[in-house]
């Protein structure tokens, strides 16, 4: 049996899972939904967000087993955690870096592993969405490809997670403002993920700078102009319908629309939309997904549509 390696950047990387608060803490059903949804589309027993700690893996979702970590020593995630790709292991009876491994060959018995790393706020690979068979399998590109679009969830839910943290302390701390303004403008600044505050009135309320970088337009271009008006013409009445069901309290995951860059290219972006009713506020985390898109379109040889979307119809009673 082979141990897995500590990555390059394990104190970063450890430092950068503390950061998270999420070590430890209940069950979500925002973390159960992606999980259960795995076990669905890939047909495996077992699927779970694990958080490689330290010492352990610990799950912060996990369905179908009935402990809620492991020792890191053995883990597959340990593994998948050191490289962005996906970690596959076909059939780990047959693989000398697992053939011996406890969870190999007591329970659960684990013959197929496939791993994609979730990635922190900041970028660091503080885990995995994984899916575990007990028999021997392969992986179609297209198989690849959803497990990366579910991991992605898991890594805008976590980047939720923050932004949840961030108005909590904002609330708690109203007599100070100021201290509480400039830490919102901090994080926004700083995350690589394009971040953003919108009304239900159409408009952009607050950007932070990666979106500069991805478009081309200054942000007071960006906040000055109805935010359709940035967005294809053949997208634009499924946006506006997705803004109308969010002004009702429902949260949207990994819509995905097409935006004009000031170059004049467009830029399929993807969304993961929270509102809030009281405030006529949108919190948006979105990432530039065409890239992406198009490595994909040359791996299957189609056009992908935009407007694909997970849309949580009971996030009302939430």
């Amino acid at each position: 049996m082979k141990s897995p390696e500590s990555p390059a950047d394990e104190a970063q990387r450890l430092a950068a899972l503390q950061a998270l608060e999420v070590l430890d803490t209940e069950p979500e059903e925002r973390f159960d939904r992606i999980t259960r949804l795995a076990r669905a589309v890939f047909d495996v027993p077992i699927a779970l967000v694990s958080l490689v700690d330290r010492d352990r893996q610990w799950f912060k979702s996990c369905q179908g087993l009935d402990v809620t970590e492991t020792d890191r020593s053995i883990s597959f995630c340990g593994h998948a955690i050191l490289r962005d790709q996906t970690f596959l292991v076909p059939d780990a009876a047959a693989d000398e870096r697992f053939a011996d491994n406890p969870l190999v060959t007591g329970d659960p018995r684990i013959r197929f592993y496939a791993g994609q790393p979730i990635k922190g706020p900041e970028g660091a690979r503080v885990g995995t969405l994984c899916v575990i068979d007990q028999r021997p399998r392969e992986f179609s590109e297209q198989q690849l490809g959803q497990l990366r679009d579910l991991a992605a969830i898991v890594e805008s839910e976590l980047a939720l997670v923050q932004i949840g943290k961030l108005r909590r302390e904002l609330a708690e701390r109203a007599t100070a403002q100021a201290i509480a303004e400039d830490e919102r403008e901090q994080f926004f600044r700083l995350s690589l993920d394009l971040l953003c505050i919108a009304g239900f009135d159409g408009f952009f309320k607050q950007l932070n700078p990666a979106w500069e970088e991805v478009l081309g337009y200054t942000l007071d271009e960006l906040k000055t102009r109805p935010f359709v008006e940035f967005v294809h013409p053949d997208d634009r009445a499924d946006t506006i319908a997705e803004t109308r069901r969010l002004s009702t309290g429902n949260i949207c995951f990994t819509y995905e629309n097409r935006y004009k860059a000031r170059d004049g290219s467009w830029k399929i972006i993807s969304w993961t939309c929270y509102p809030d009713t009281e405030t006529g506020l949108m919190y948006a985390v979105a990432r530039d997904m065409t890239d992406v898109r198009a490595r994909e379109d040359r791996l299957d040889g189609i056009t992908r549509i935009p407007n694909r979307r997970v849309f949580d119809e009971t996030a009302t009673e939430e």
